[in-house]
């Protein structure tokens, strides 16, 4: 890679060219920030906020196969009941529906809740790795939580570009 490359990330990233190598080097950042656009692009018209959640939710309603993401919903819900590693995730940001689902027996919760809530927890992750003052070795120490970020994002799209929305 050019010089002039990892000289700007460097200084934009505040570390060092070593961490940006090993960054460019995983396979799981890598493909992480080649899907995000393209999920945003799709199911999101461009841009995801909050605030659109609940709405992509409601629209995907009856197209979601839940057989393909209920072990990645179930994995974020008990992971996310302990409040330390939700008030990290979250980190200073409120949304009503994550915490209410948390507060809720999994058996109970809705489809749409489900659906919701890992949402949310990709939508953090998404602005904690693009915006958070982690480093970027800390990144991929969450590489579960992204793997399944990155599954979730992929079956969406599908998803979606199988349906008629």
């Amino acid at each position: 890679m050019d010089d002039f490359i990892y000289s700007w990330l460097c200084k934009h990233y505040d570390t060092t060219r070593d961490q940006i190598t090993y960054l460019m080097k995983n396979e799981l950042a890598t493909s992480f920030f080649l899907i995000w656009p393209t999920f945003e692009q799709i199911c999101f018209k461009g841009f995801m906020r909050k605030s659109d959640i609940a709405n992509f939710v409601s629209q995907i309603e009856g197209y979601v196969d839940f057989e393909l993401i209920d072990d990645v919903v179930k994995h974020s819900y008990n992971r996310y009941q302990d409040a330390r590693l939700f008030n990290n995730l979250k980190h200073n940001d409120n949304y009503a529906t994550s915490e209410a689902v948390l507060g809720k027996s999994y058996d109970t919760l809705t489809e749409n809740e489900k659906l919701e809530f890992l949402m949310y927890v990709i939508y953090r992750y998404r602005n904690n790795i693009f915006h958070g003052n982690k480093g970027i070795q800390s990144w991929v120490s969450y590489s579960n939580e992204i793997k399944i970020c990155i599954k979730t994002m992929t079956q969406l799209i599908d998803m979606v570009e199988g349906s008629s929305l």
